[in-house]
């Protein structure tokens, strides 16, 4: 069964396949909010890249603390994922991005 993490309009599903080349830092920023200027992010030891429009963050440290600041904290063990912001189908068949 995959791991998958909601955290408003992010989710987070984890990986066990071979990330691409990766960049280390303690804070990632995976979305910004277009609405509200707020901002999902991403606190630990941290390893992240982007390819081919796939975005994949690796945890390196025990666990890793995802804030923003209209939702709880979550808590990610350590391990390899991939993200994206949800999409959204209206009622006209147009497919949008879920606004945070």
């Amino acid at each position: 069964m995959e791991d998958v993490y909601r955290h408003g309009d992010v989710i987070l599903q984890k990986i066990n396949n071979i990330i691409p080349t990766m960049k280390k830092g303690k804070t990632l920023t995976l979305a910004e909010g277009e609405v509200t200027g707020h901002f999902h992010v991403l606190k630990g030891d941290l390893m992240f890249a982007e390819k081919d429009n796939e975005k994949f963050v690796e945890i390196l440290s025990n666990t890793a603390i995802l804030t923003h600041q209209e939702h709880d904290t979550l808590e990610l063990p350590q391990g390899k994922y991939k993200y994206l912001i949800q999409r959204e189908v209206d009622l006209s068949g147009e497919i949008k991005q879920v606004m945070d």
